[in-house]
């Protein structure tokens, strides 16, 4: 599970079981965010206030489709030949807007004004949306994660400890990195920060 504290843009993982340390103030909020999980943002306040100081964060799972099944008959094939074929749609069925593929223009308020409020304002449009951004989110964050991660932190910078801890904070403050960065990207720019957070902080290392 990835913490992020969103005041300073800067955060860390869980371990195996859900435990993890973060640097935070009472006034902070911290995002919490696993694959196959909807975000969720609990203040530190919360935490900090929970019975016998052990705090219990959940999040609500996302549904898990399954990839389209091909059917094919048994019986005589009918000649397709001449017939166009329609585009593929990776949409799951289940999270396909009952009105439009994609998003309406202006004008469609005009001629399906039914619609196009519906497509806006129902609250089941709205959550197919947001689960959609959800899943795209979720897919691109696991990417990075193959090459961006305190393994990959400690490795390059040989910092251990809490040198290691703040190091890995400075990193997520400031990477910048895209999305869709390789390996050789993050290394790159995991050295430029280490130079930069050394010059900064000379009593972290």
């Amino acid at each position: 599970m990835q913490i992020l504290n969103m005041r300073v843009r800067g955060g860390t993982m869980s371990d195996a079981l859900g435990n993890f340390s973060i640097q935070a103030d009472p006034s902070d909020t911290l995002s919490f965010k696993s694959l196959s999980y909807k975000s969720k943002r609990v203040a530190v306040s919360e935490i900090l206030s929970a019975k016998n100081g052990i705090a219990k964060i959940l999040l609500s799972p996302i549904r898990i489709l399954l990839n389209q099944v091909d059917v094919e008959s048994t019986g005589p094939k009918v000649n397709m030949n001449g017939i166009p074929v329609g585009k593929s749609v990776s949409t799951p069925v289940e999270l396909r807007s009952d009105y439009f593929a994609s998003k309406p223009k202006v004008l469609t308020a005009i001629f399906q004004p039914i619609s196009f409020l519906s497509y806006h304002l129902s609250k089941s449009e709205k959550e197919k949306r947001a689960t959609i951004t959800a899943i795209h989110t979720e897919r691109d964050y696991q990417l990075l994660a193959l090459v961006y991660n305190k393994a990959v932190i400690q490795r390059v910078s040989g910092f251990t400890g809490k040198a290691l801890e703040d190091f890995m904070l400075y990193c997520n403050a400031f990477n910048n990195l895209p999305i869709n960065a390789n390996s050789y990207d993050v290394e790159k720019r995991i050295r430029e920060l280490m130079v930069e957070f050394v010059s900064k902080y000379p009593q972290g290392r």
